[in-house]
């Protein structure tokens, strides 16, 4: 694929070229058969106002051609990466559902040279479609509402987008969907899934240029529906939450509109929340624990050996079990550490010690990955610290494990060193690197940086921000460094020693 994209970048390139370079070449003969039978320059002159024209012209006439070529003759030039990139950049702050359309819509049809864009809504209650948002398409108000069609939603359950045609092969018993959005000259498709759930699909119009929709359109499309659909759920939440916090505020208003305490009553609700949250978290780690434990036996074999066809399977829930445990333990720390009820058991620990114990958990999959986790010790003996060793070993998994999400292949170094009377932890990967920007918002609550979601998808920006706050309690600090994109990054955290 990569090699297909260049030699069309190549090709567009000489395209321009030759024909920016032919065009001046017949503009200067013309002139100088111009300048020959009027003007009646000698040769030395006349050549001199030929060249100078054609440097004049060149760049001119060098526009003109690119945007043939982008438009007319190679309208496949957009690169995925920057479609996606530039989608998660716009739509990450987003959380209004309106402007998530408006700005989904400007950056597709700019990217896929389209003027048409809308989003149908899907009712499960009576298996129909109705449009809630239309930029370009021809659509009467009585078109709006209940459009019916016999689903197979299994069709988009893998979240890929498809050509519009395509769809009749997902309509049951009719194709009035599909013929209505073929009526619309829609060229192609995106699902939309919220919580899991099918809840509607975007469409485009057909291209402008001269082309469909063809499969490396479809994948990017495809991701960028995923994306929309991750802001959108996003947005729906926080307005959510924003309303039930109106209703909540309202409630406590009303209750006790003869007291001046509504301040200390909503912090008390608050802090309930909270609890809340760490009970649910508490509830929900036990059943995890227990499905951990019971598929690590079905995959070691203690009920049986498993057939290949089922062990894949296995493999992939026993995967899913260990995210959620991990986005439990995460809100689970967050909670305990945003209402100061988080623990600590401090004891001399052996710092090192816990570097390579973790090291040695997590090399099986770092070369599963294409990596290899290098330690390279200290000439000097690092001393121990007082610290929680769990919450620290919490940090350095975390670390370990992002560097080997985020590399595709390569060596992630690992260094300890003692230094300033403090103990400086560093893992250096080969991975996709940070902007500047991207640094500055790192250790965020939430925040992912604009390419990790097409590396890993599942990520939640959670792992950072509790490993910052645990160093925070141990008077460490954390940070990165990076020099740009694809070039890498390093990350470190500090501890103090006793003076």
């Amino acid at each position: 694929m990569m090699q297909l994209i260049e030699l069309s970048a190549l090709s567009k390139r000489l395209f321009i070229f030759l024909s920016s370079f032919l065009t001046v070449l017949i503009f200067a003969l013309l002139l100088k058969s111009l300048i020959n039978s009027f003007l009646l320059l000698d040769g030395f002159w006349a050549e001199f106002v030929i060249i100078i024209f054609a440097i004049l012209i060149f760049p001119l006439v060098k526009i003109f051609y690119s945007w043939m070529a982008k438009v007319f003759i190679f309208p496949y030039g957009r690169d995925s990466m920057n479609v996606i990139a530039g989608l998660n950049k716009s739509l990450k702050n987003t959380l209004n559902v309106d402007e998530i359309y408006i700005k989904l819509s400007g950056l597709l049809c700019d990217a896929f040279r389209t003027k048409s864009f809308a989003v149908f809504s899907y009712n499960e209650s009576n298996n129909s479609f109705s449009i809630v948002f239309n930029n370009g398409f021809d659509i009467n108000f009585s078109d709006k509402k209940n459009i019916g069609c016999d689903l197979n939603k299994s069709c988009f359950a893998d979240g890929k987008a498809m050509a519009i045609k395509s769809l009749i092969n997902c309509c049951e018993n009719s194709d009035e969907l599909a013929g209505f959005l073929i009526k619309l000259k829609a060229g192609a498709l995106m699902p939309v899934n919220i919580k899991n759930k099918f809840a509607g699909f975007f469409i485009l119009g057909r291209k402008e240029t001269v082309g469909i929709y063809n499969k490396k359109d479809l994948q990017t499309l495809g991701i960028a529906g995923a994306q929309a659909s991750m802001a959108i759920e996003n947005a729906l939440m926080y307005q959510e939450t924003k309303n039930f916090n109106n209703k909540l505020e309202e409630e406590v208003a009303i209750a006790t509109k003869e007291l001046r305490e509504a301040n200390d009553e909503l912090m008390k609700l608050d802090k309930a929340k909270s609890e809340f949250i760490s009970i649910a978290s508490h509830q929900l780690r036990t059943p995890l624990t227990v499905i951990k434990g019971y598929i690590s036996m079905m995959m070691e074999g203690n009920f049986g050996k498993l057939p290949e066809s089922i062990a894949g399977s296995i493999k992939k829930v026993y995967d899913s079990n260990e995210r959620l445990i991990l986005l439990v333990e995460n809100l689970l720390n967050i909670s305990r550490i945003e209402s100061g009820n988080l623990q600590f058991n401090l004891k001399e620990t052996d710092i090192e010690e816990l570097v390579i114990s973790v090291i040695d958990e997590l090399q099986d999959t770092a070369k599963k990955n294409g990596n290899e986790l290098i330690y390279k010790p200290s000439a000097a003996k690092i001393p121990c610290a007082t610290v929680d060793s769990e919450k620290i070993r919490h940090v350095i998994l975390n670390y370990l494990d992002n560097a080997i999400k985020y590399s595709e292949k390569g060596e992630i170094i690992i260094r300890l060193i003692h230094k300033n009377n403090k103990i400086i932890f560093s893992v250096r990967d080969s991975g996709i690197g940070l902007s500047n920007e991207e640094l500055t918002n790192l250790f965020r609550k939430f925040y992912r940086g604009s390419l990790t979601p097409l590396i890993h998808t599942e990520g939640t920006g959670l792992g950072l921000y509790v490993a910052k706050q645990m160093m925070k309690l141990h008077n460490g600090r954390v940070w990165a460094e990076s020099k740009g994109k694809n070039k890498g990054a390093i990350f470190y955290f500090s501890l103090p020693l006793p003076k």
